[in-house]
């Protein structure tokens, strides 16, 4: 398609340069679009008017060899940018200054010899600045008056400006610490790193921090990769073929990750090619000729989503939506003839036009550096493309087509029942210019007794939660949507959906049984559930004098000091519209029940557990009904699954497999994540600042599915269902950014990105338990550097209430915690552990979510872990504590108060620097039996209960 010139144009202006007067020669842009079929409107190309700048060239500082570099910006804030050229082509830096309609004249010279340069405010007066990185590697500023006039580098003081490594080539500026003022990024190709300058808000910088990248980086893009409202940092980096990602911990510390990038990648830029509201990367590969794009997971983690050929050996690389939309667009340069290559985004992660636009003789002007930004204020984006003497300007000339209204389209099929929240997707939205996740939802109609809680817009899904009245609605019933685009333009329609009767609560059948001795727990086939809530749980059984007591899950405890003699425990569950479910079971209390007559284990077996075991945990991940223990190996940097076992009637551990994980895995858990029926694992890796899921197969077996990132310096893991849809969730402590990292579960074993929530200082291991009874997962941490434990109380959809804190006792450095109920007044009550003094602290339980006074004793040297049961079997609960200095467990005897006597401890001898402590019964004879860690001696032991015998 050829364009035809306007005949209105002049096409001539002029550029003063160094008292030599040059030619801007305006002509037309052809497209060759002989690959290219017949374009839809949905994928139309903007024509382009090209203008020419030719700087005449005189002196250069050195031979560097660094191709020009464009900066474009504001200079003297009337609106319009302004450019600058660097490397300098004479022995001043031109400023050109925007006389509009796409001519420029330079406005001023400073004898300065940069590579790259910024605009920005940097030493936070309002007046834009320029940062330039000099031949030197040294960054200087120049402070601008806001007319288009600066001072001379360094006039804020500080002598030659801030030195960076060796052959630093790029300079990006944004907050990386979020202080409110500009700081710097800098890649250095030879010294393979990224530099961080942070700014000081008087245009000086801090001495630079350096992030090791990998083999010669040629660029980098900022943008916020994980969405977490931090700048994060790409490289492109040509000889490793990756980038590398530095994601911001939004202080100004970085966490680097490398992908895959294709085949000597020289350039990055970021951009949403999808439009899902996540920035992807978009990279021009010199050793293929081609566009590579990762699409980016929401979490900072990118993945190919495809490869572009280009016609010739490219370089500079920009994006921006140049034919009006509404979607990325990339425009690549050509290192040694005159053109560019213009993709034309569908929206989709793909590109449904490539277009070839010639801005010179063939061969004449190879493009250096491109620009893309509005020059001439006509809400069209232009383009400036830097030749070794030209800046040539191209006016975007695309036709402003009216805006079209946005589409809603509602789901059909959606059922409700009478008592519950409802949450469902209701709707997609779309829009040809504005992206389908910037658009505005609303409910403009509510059946009575029906209420909004919640609406959100998921890139074009629309979801959203009703709260309806008990019995209130049945039957089909109608709600009004509307959705807005950014130019005010609106659609509306109608969603129908279908609300029945309510239904009693899920629960799940349970064994009779027979007490042996001690507390017992009985569980159901299925936890209790509810199309609603289940707001009220109890457990009787008429004549029984001892305690029964029943938990979220629906497991019942049954307390043996009762009489002894048959009886019938009824379970009730009860929903928000009061509907019950009601089952049962017989427990069987024997005549002479067997309390043990002290506390006591035999002397320890070993078993190899890999190489330096840091934490365990138990479960059947073979279906043979005998508990299985796995390990994380921090050291060799794999789980070890150790499988029970029975031999002639004797039961043991077996070593069986070993998985490779990330590094250094810190801690582990077992649960059922994609919901089949066998146990899955969850590893944190400390050194990788991931957690990995592997799959069960059900014999004990795993395979490695994913691996997510969850913050930094993971320190421990647990498992909850905290919005309560019947998916495992995941909490993991960090103790490198003192937060916690909540992934949801999805039900299939995967998880989504982490969400991060305070929770005092320095957490160290957190425990899921329902505090406040509830029936909704709360949070209790330990906090490592203020003595102090935190807890969090779950709403039930995901967010906790504001932390609340409690004196952890005497001794400091609290690290090991422990729940149960000691006292046997129905309240979860907290153990507490001090790494840095031998103390236990004891904090009973208000069943309210919120801890008493301590009481404290004496364990033994560095309590590393805790672990609570009824080792005795007298319905009291005891207190095992790993000492890893000492090489020992200690057991301290409950006596049903929550009081525990340090001189009452009875000590166990165990491996090398015992640091995790799991219990269990482990030789099938119903009794706790207690495995440990030991993480200086690559083994567990295992300490079998001998009620009373050693």
């Amino acid at each position: 398609m050829r364009l035809s010139p306007d005949p209105q144009s002049s096409g001539i202006s002029l550029l003063v340069l160094s008292l030599t007067f040059s030619f801007a020669i305006a002509r037309y842009l052809f497209f060759d679009t002989s690959p290219v079929s017949a374009q839809s409107e949905a994928c139309r190309l903007p024509s382009f008017r090209q203008i020419d700048h030719k700087l005449e060239p005189q002196n250069r500082y050195s031979n560097d060899p660094i191709a020009p570099a464009l900066a474009c910006g504001d200079l003297n804030q009337d609106g319009l940018p302004e450019l600058v050229v660097a490397p300098a082509v004479t022995s001043d830096l031109p400023l050109l200054t925007n006389l509009r309609n796409g001519a420029f004249r330079v406005g001023y010279f400073l004898d300065v010899p940069y590579r790259d340069t910024v605009i920005g405010d940097f030493n936070s007066d309002g007046r834009p600045d320029i940062a330039g990185l000099t031949i030197f590697d040294t960054v200087t500023t120049l402070l601008g008056d806001g007319n288009g006039s600066f001072l001379p580098p360094n006039a804020a003081g500080e002598g030659r400006g801030t030195s960076v490594r060796r052959y630093a080539t790029t300079l990006r500026a944004t907050d990386f610490n979020r202080d409110g003022k500009l700081d710097l990024a800098v890649v250095s190709t030879l010294g393979n790193s990224v530099s961080i300058l942070i700014g000081k808000g008087t245009g000086n910088f801090l001495d630079p921090i350096n992030y090791e990248v990998q083999q010669n980086p040629h660029s980098l893009a900022v943008g916020d990769f994980n969405g977490d409202g931090a700048s994060d940092v790409a490289t492109a980096n040509e000889y490793s073929e990756t980038v590398s990602v530095l994601l911001n911990d939004g202080s100004g510390g970085f966490r680097l990750s490398h992908f895959a990038a294709g085949a000597l990648p020289q350039k990055v830029v970021t951009g949403d090619f999808n439009r899902d509201g996540k920035s992807d990367l978009a990279i021009v590969n010199r050793g293929y000729n081609s566009v590579t794009v990762l699409r980016n997971d929401g979490a900072g983690s990118f993945a190919f989503a495809g490869r572009w050929d280009l016609p010739f050996t490219s370089g500079p690389i920009a994006v921006a939506d140049f034919n009006r939309d509404g979607k990325d667009d990339l425009i690549i340069g050509h290192q040694y003839e005159g053109t560019l290559t213009l993709f034309l985004g569908d929206g989709n992660g793909s590109f449904c036009s490539q277009s070839r636009l010639q801005i010179g003789a063939a061969s004449c002007c190879p493009v250096m550096d491109l620009c893309a930004i509005d020059v001439n204020s006509d809400g069209n984006v232009d383009v400036l493309a830097a030749s070794e003497s030209t800046v040539s300007v191209l006016l975007n000339e695309a036709a402003t087509t009216p805006n079209a209204a946005p589409s809603i389209t509602p789901i059909s099929g959606v059922m409700a029942a009478g008592s519950i929240s409802l949450t469902a997707t209701i709707a997609t939205v779309s829009d040809t210019e504005t992206p389908a996740g910037s658009l505005q939802v609303e409910v403009t109609a509510l059946p009575p007794a029906m209420t909004l809680s919640d609406l959100t817009n998921n890139n074009g899904t629309i979801r959203a939660t009703f709260v309806l009245g008990c019995g209130a609605l049945i039957g089909e019933q109608t709600i009004g949507l509307k959705v807005t685009d950014a130019g005010g333009l609106s659609a509306s329609t109608t969603l129908k959906i279908t609300v029945a009767p309510n239904s009693a609560p899920i629960l799940g059948a349970y064994p009779d049984v027979v007490l042996g001795s001690g507390n017992a727990t009985v569980s159901p086939t299925a936890k209790p559930s509810d199309n609603g809530s289940i707001t009220s749980l109890t457990a009787v059984a008429q004549g029984y004098s001892g305690q029964l007591s029943v938990n979220a899950d629906g497991v019942v405890t049954i307390t043996n000091n009762g009489n002894a003699g048959r009886y019938l425990a009824v379970i009730t569950a009860t929903d928000n519209c009061g509907a019950p479910k009601i089952a049962s079971f017989n427990f069987t209390i024997p005549s002479t029940p067997n309390v043990c007559s002290a506390i006591g284990f035999k002397e320890a077996v070993s078993v190899d557990a890999g190489t330096s075991p840091q934490a365990l945990a138990s479960g059947d991940v073979n279906g043979d009904g005998l508990p299985d223990v796995v390990a994380a190996n921090r050291d060799s940097n794999k789980v070890t699954v150790l499988l029970g076992a029975s031999e002639g009637g004797v039961r043991s551990l077996r070593t069986a497999f070993s998985y490779d994980v990330g590094a250094n895995p810190r801690a582990v858990t077992i649960k059922d994540f994609d919901r089949d029926g066998r146990l899955d694992l969850a590893v944190v890796n400390r050194g990788a600042d991931t957690v990995t899921i592997l799959h069960g197969n059900g014999d004990g077996s795993f395979a490695v599915t994913g691996s997510y990132d969850c913050g930094n310096k993971p320190f421990s893991i647990a498992v909850g269902d905290f919005n309560r849809d019947g998916k495992a969730d995941l909490v993991i402590v960090n103790d490198g950014i003192g937060s916690l990292a909540i992934l949801d579960g999805n039900g299939d074993g995967s998880f989504g990105p982490p969400r991060y929530l305070y929770a005092g200082n320095s957490p160290q291991p957190a425990l899921v338990a329902d505090l406040n009874k509830d029936g909704k997962d709360d949070l209790v941490v330990a906090n490592y550097s203020t003595n102090q434990v935190t807890t969090l109380l779950g709403y039930g959809d995901g967010s906790f209430e504001n932390p609340r804190t409690f004196d952890a006792g005497p001794g400091w450095a609290p690290s090991p915690i422990a729940l149960g109920d000691l006292n046997n007044d129905g309240n979860l009550d907290l153990v507490v552990g001090k790494t840095g003094f031998s103390q236990i602290s004891v904090l009973l339980g208000f069943g309210n979510g919120s801890f008493g006074f301590y009481t404290a004793f004496l364990g033994g040297l560095e309590p590393q872990s805790l672990v609570v049961a009824d080792f005795d079997e007298d319905g009291k609960l005891d207190v095992a504590v790993g000492n890893y200095q000492s090489n020992s467990v200690t057991v301290f005897q409950g006596n049903g108060t929550g009081n525990y006597d340090t001189l009452k401890g009875v000590y166990f001898n165990v491996g090398l620097r015992p640091l995790s402590l799991l219990s269990g019964d482990f030789n099938g004879d119903n009794k706790p039996d207690l495995v440990i860690a030991n993480s200086g001696a690559s083994s567990l032991s295992l300490l079998l209960n001998g009620c009373g015998e050693r």
